[in-house]
């Protein structure tokens, strides 16, 4: 019996070691604006129970939210909601909006695909019952 040469099965598992890193990152890397808007989504909750405390969207707890949320990754954040104080069982509303950065992939002249930076716009509205009774 012969001996297999090293060479080739160091070729071919490289081969496949690079392939299989290739497919991981092209699963994984759409899947942070998912990550963003989680993370998003459990601030605005945060701050959807202040509001529900006090009433309404404070100026403070607008601004509050807006910093936590280009700190967590989004991007072009616009934050509008309930703005004068209502009363105990009233809804009070909160509406989110941001900008979010997808990778698409596309193929072009060549064979070679390319990764596309496409701006999608991210809203998220709330609403809830104020709590407030004075």
């Amino acid at each position: 019996m012969k001996k297999s040469k090293g060479i080739s099965n160091f070729i071919s598992g490289i081969i496949v070691f690079a392939s299989l890193c290739t497919l991981l990152v092209c699963l994984i890397y759409p899947n942070i604006p998912v990550l963003i808007k989680v993370k998003a989504e459990s601030k605005i909750r945060d701050h959807a129970f202040t509001m529900e405390q006090q009433g309404y969207l404070t100026p403070e707890n607008r601004n509050s939210l807006i910093n936590e949320l280009e700190q967590s990754g989004c991007k072009n954040v616009s934050v509008s909601g309930t703005n004068s104080k209502v009363g105990y069982g009233m809804k009070v509303y909160l509406y989110v909006e941001y900008d979010a950065v997808i990778k698409e992939l596309t193929i072009e002249d060549g064979l070679l695909p390319k990764m596309n930076d496409v701006i999608r716009r991210v809203n998220i509205p709330k609403e809830t019952v104020s709590k407030c009774t004075s």
